[in-house]
């Protein structure tokens, strides 16, 4: 997250949904579901200071409408059980905010790395914005449209792009060697980590800046979010 991109103004009530072991320092709220479970969050601690911290879920907000000026959802809608219910929620209690993913090709790097295993079990949908630009991380771009997919047993996403990542990681899973003398390490995900070192934000995240309402697609089944009309 570039922080420079974040549309938060002076005085402005400013909540962090998911804040867990790393609130955004320009929150003044924060609010995570998991006080004490920290296997969302790579089993790391829960934070608190002495900001007001929320015991909620991202699909029920304990806020009046429009109450919040900025909310920041930082790695949480990918968990979520009805992503649809979240992302009004959002919508109802801020004005406007920022939302922040893995996208497809980070979330199936580390699946095929793992020989197959979820390499991140919580996670229960492929999250992207299709209207995201190379600039998304240095700029602030509004979006209106976030498309979810439901993760499967399948490695891949059904999307256009799913021959690119698929022949990409599995090009890297066979020169595994190579890869691992190359980065000086014997672990297959830490050669996903090196290698996105090398890209920006923009290739391994989902990037969405939103202002009053934005429109979410669901996919529950194998077919491209590209091509046919989604659940709305």
């Amino acid at each position: 997250m570039n922080p420079d991109t974040l549309d938060i103004r002076p005085g402005d009530i400013v909540l962090d949904v998911g804040s867990g072991s790393n609130p955004n320092p320009k929150a003044t709220v924060l609010l995570d579901l998991y006080l004490k479970d920290s296997s969302h969050r790579s089993f790391e601690m829960l934070k608190r200071d002495e900001r007001p911290l929320i015991n909620a879920t991202v699909e029920a907000l304990p806020f009046r409408d429009k109450s919040i000026d900025y909310v920041i959802c930082n790695h949480v809608l990918e968990h979520v059980d009805e992503p649809r219910k979240a992302c009004r929620e959002l919508q109802r209690v801020a004005k406007r905010g920022y939302i922040e993913c893995p996208n497809p090709f980070l979330e199936q790097g580390y699946y095929v790395v793992s020989n197959g295993k979820s390499y991140w079990t919580k996670h229960k949908w492929y999250v992207w914005n299709p209207s995201q630009s190379p600039y998304a991380a240095e700029k602030r771009e509004i979006s209106y449209i976030l498309i979810f997919q439901k993760r499967s047993d399948n490695i891949y996403c059904t999307c256009r792009f799913a021959h690119i990542i698929h022949q990409f990681y599995e090009d890297m899973k066979i020169h595994s060697n190579l890869f691992k003398k190359r980065f000086k390490t014997e672990s297959e995900s830490n050669i996903v980590d090196k290698i996105m070192e090398l890209f920006t934000p923009n290739i391994h995240h989902t990037i969405f800046h939103w202002d009053n309402h934005f429109e979410t697609f669901i996919y529950t089944s194998q077919e491209d979010p590209f091509r046919k009309g989604g659940e709305l």
